[in-house]
């Protein structure tokens, strides 16, 4: 009976035990909710649960334990707080120097004194509430600051978002209570994984960070790209292999590329491109060099997808944004994207749509496809190579096809309203998404952040199109069902920024944003090279007369969030101002106002001014700049204006021939001209004057029978004409003429045919009536 009554209070006492272990979870969690700092390594901040489930939890001054244990019939509890001292009472038992000790050794010796004296006593010993202390953070910080820290904080977990751009990650000291300072790096706890390196804060600790002496950047072709700081000694092969954890593959190490800041005699630094043995003869770097490792894959062959593709499939087609009047043509026209791609010798085409297979669309017409190869057009199949696993086509990708993919014929009708161009009933393909269903439609004052969509069933729902598109919140762009109505409301306030920012761009600014949102927010902050000393505001709105007005405002405007209203222009100096430049002309496309995922027709000619680093060759600096050509630009007749010299430049193997290497240096205010390609339209048949006229976009079959000199109007008759395209396929009147059509007036006026046939006609009349005549003659004779 006696045993039995034990065993009940030991249960009692555990369950006691329990509820003040809960307890004290509950007032962790407060603190924690009252510090608002969260520990992103292990758990949140402190953890009695986690302290006892490891087994390397440390004794610290604050800790409070809990103990119980039975005596005789009755259960005992005692609360045991930590002091400095590390010295503790368990009960009336003895005192235990926990200085040094862990959790678990603490409580085997805890266990062990009171089992001593009551060897029944069934003891419980916990953590109930760990610990929490401050420590201090100073040297290259954002601000020098003290933070609240538990036993299981860890250095990198307590300095991550107080460090400057300059801070080292390799020599920082901590300075213990005791006045001994210990150094520890941080890149070899996280590459390495030595834990050592990274130690748990203890109380009175003071942290120091150092301030980094040099600093690389390694991109391209290694396993590990990205910003890493070298220690002394530690050159161009460390950097490589220790840091950028070596070459891939693909790595082409006789072609890196260093550009270089620091120790320049240009303010815009230079481009080194060096030596073969770069690696093993361990090049030495400066601090802010950055070293590009080329890769082989950039000189694979390439070959081009044409019509109905894109880049990221559905998302990727969008409307022609100049139309014609749609109550007379409903079909919009679609976008004819054109994109590059590569592969390598030898692949056969099945291989290479499969492994493509994102760039097409759900109203891409697959069995219709076609490759044009040296003036011929081989007709394939996508569908077998997209959905037959097994299936090889016969032909072989080469450099230089175009895969032509045309669009399907599929309609649906939704209406869009409010703040747009004309309100207009269209065809949507299914599962057509709201941006891209209005995308042509919008004025200068619509609004996307407040777009109304009502369903069939009288419902309406307000999107906001910025939260899709910056932060991929896709339920802001749903896809629009046949029979909803699109209103697109009036915006209230939009402003620009420009120059040194992330995003540059118009934004629609909310209730309550200004510099400090458009800056940091909507342009995605500061790039490394802003200056914020020098930005400037145009301001068109004054309510004076003129053209508005310019002032100039600095980082305490930014700081204090300069307020902003509509049509305000804010431009962000950058550094990089300093750089040389060179001159683009002709048929480019500006990649700052054009959208460059999809076709656009350019239909005059673009002037562009790009930097460039000294030492630059013509050949590196196409390809870094791809984006401006587009399939109008003639690159293999570009050239160069340099003074009054003329130097023509072939741009077609410096983008697209794997083995072509050029050494054409940028020279300052050179003119880089890219002339536009030209195609024509035919115009044969009833006209004054048929012949190939030049082809020019968005142009209806009137304007080339006008170049013509109009219908002859002896031979036709009703403006009666035939449009056959490129491939000799009829289409209608209403569309705009393509490039390389013919365009036939035909001859059906019925009083042209007859004059063709009438002498013909009055001859035969003359002969028979000569021959009655002279009958009737002889007859008379």
């Amino acid at each position: 009976m006696k045993k039995i009554k034990t065993i009940f209070v030991t249960v009692l006492m555990a369950a006691s035990l329990s509820v003040s272990f809960a307890q004290s979870q509950n007032v962790a969690e407060s603190i924690e909710k009252q510090s608002g700092e969260l520990a992103s390594d292990v758990t949140k901040l402190p953890d009695a649960q986690l302290a006892m489930s490891v087994s390397y939890y440390p004794v610290t001054a604050g800790d409070v334990y809990t103990l119980g244990f039975v005596i005789g019939s009755g259960a005992v509890k005692y609360t045991i707080p930590v002091d400095s001292t590390y010295r503790i009472r368990v009960a009336n038992l003895g005192v235990i120097n926990c200085a040094g000790l862990t959790y678990l050794q603490l409580k085997s010796q805890v266990e062990s004194l009171v089992l001593r004296n009551y060897p029944m006593g069934g003891v419980q010993f916990v953590l109930s509430s760990p610990s929490t202390f401050l420590v201090s953070i100073t040297g290259e910080v954002n601000s020098t600051i003290e933070r609240n820290a538990w036993a299981l904080t860890r250095l990198s977990t307590f300095i991550n978002k107080n460090l400057t751009a300059y801070a080292s990650l390799r020599n920082i000291e901590i300075e213990g209570s005791n006045g001994k300072t210990k150094s520890y790096d941080l890149f070899l706890a996280s590459r390495d994984g030595d834990l050592s390196q990274d130690p748990f804060l203890r109380p009175g600790d003071k942290i120091i960070i150092k301030r980094a002496s040099r600093k690389i950047k390694i991109t391209g072709a290694v396993e590990r790209p990205g910003q890493y700081e070298l220690l002394e000694g530690e050159n161009l092969k460390e950097a490589v292999e220790r840091y950028g954890n070596g070459l891939d593959e693909y790595a082409d190490a006789e072609r890196i590329i260093l550009r270089r800041q620091n120790k320049s005699k240009n303010p815009s630094g230079d481009t080194i491109y060096l030596e073969p043995n770069a690696i093993s003869s361990n090049y030495v770097l400066e601090n802010a060099d950055d070293i590009t490792i080329p890769s082989r894959i950039e000189l694979r062959n390439t070959m081009f997808f044409e019509g109905a593709v894109g880049r990221i499939g559905l998302e990727s087609q969008t409307e022609v944004s100049a139309s014609k009047d749609k109550s007379e043509d409903k079909a919009s026209n679609p976008v004819t994207n054109r994109i590059p791609v590569s592969f390598m010798e030898g692949e056969n085409l099945a291989t290479l749509i499969r492994r493509n297979s994102s760039s097409f669309f759900p109203t891409s017409d697959l069995r219709n496809a076609y490759i044009v190869r040296n003036d011929e057009k081989l007709l394939i199949n996508l569908e077998d190579c997209l959905y037959k696993g097994d299936y090889m086509s016969e032909y072989l990708a080469q450099r230089d096809d175009t895969l032509y993919v045309p669009y399907m014929q599929n309609s649906n009708t939704v209406l869009i309203t409010g703040e747009v161009k004309s309100t207009v009933e269209i065809d949507a393909w299914p599962q057509k998404r709201l941006s891209t269903l209005i995308a042509g439609h919008t004025t200068d004052y619509s609004s996307i952040r407040d777009i109304e969509v009502t369903a069939v069933d009288g419902s309406t729902t307000s999107y906001d199109l910025f939260l899709a598109d910056r932060y991929g919140q896709m339920d802001q762009n749903p896809y629009i069902k046949p029979g909803e109505t699109v209103t697109v409301n009036r915006l209230a306030r939009k402003v620009s920024v420009s120059g040194a920012v992330e995003r540059p761009g118009t934004y629609e600014l909310l209730d309550g944003e200004n510099l400090e949102e458009l800056v940091r927010i909507y342009g995605g902050g500061l790039s490394p090279l802003a200056d914020v000393s020098r930005i400037e505001l145009y301001r068109r709105v004054t309510g004076k007369e003129g053209a508005g007005e310019k002032s100039y405002l600095n980082k305490e405007n930014l700081d204090n969030n300069f307020p902003l209203i509509c049509y305000d222009s804010v431009v962000i100096s950058s550094y990089e101002d300093l750089q040389p430049v060179v001159f683009i002309e002709g048929a480019v496309a500006d990649t700052k106002s054009v959208d460059t995922t999809a076709s656009s027709d350019l239909e005059g000619t673009t002037r562009i001014v790009a930097s460039f680093n000294n030492g630059e060759d013509y050949a590196y600096f196409a390809r870094r700049n791809k984006l401006l050509f587009k399939p109008e630009s003639d690159l293999a007749n570009a050239y160069i204006i340099r003074g009054t010299e003329t130097i023509p430049i072939n741009l077609n193997p410096m983008l697209y021939d794997a083995s072509y290497y050029a050494n054409m240096e940028i020279m300052p205010n050179d003119t880089l001209v890219i002339p536009f390609k030209q195609y024509f339209v035919s115009v044969a048949g009833a006209v004054l004057h048929p012949g190939r006229f030049p082809f020019i976009p968005n142009r209806t079959w009137e304007y080339y029978i006008g170049l013509a000199g109009g219908f002859d109007k002896n031979r036709n008759s009703l403006d009666s004409i035939e449009l056959r395209d490129i491939n000799n396929k009829k289409y209608s009147k209403n569309q705009f003429v393509t490039p390389e059509s013919t365009i036939t007036a035909n001859t059906n006026s019925m009083l042209y045919k007859f004059n063709q046939y009438a002498p013909a006609i009055t001859t035969i009349l003359s002969i028979v009536a000569s021959t009655l005549s002279i009958m009737a003659v002889t007859g008379a004779l």
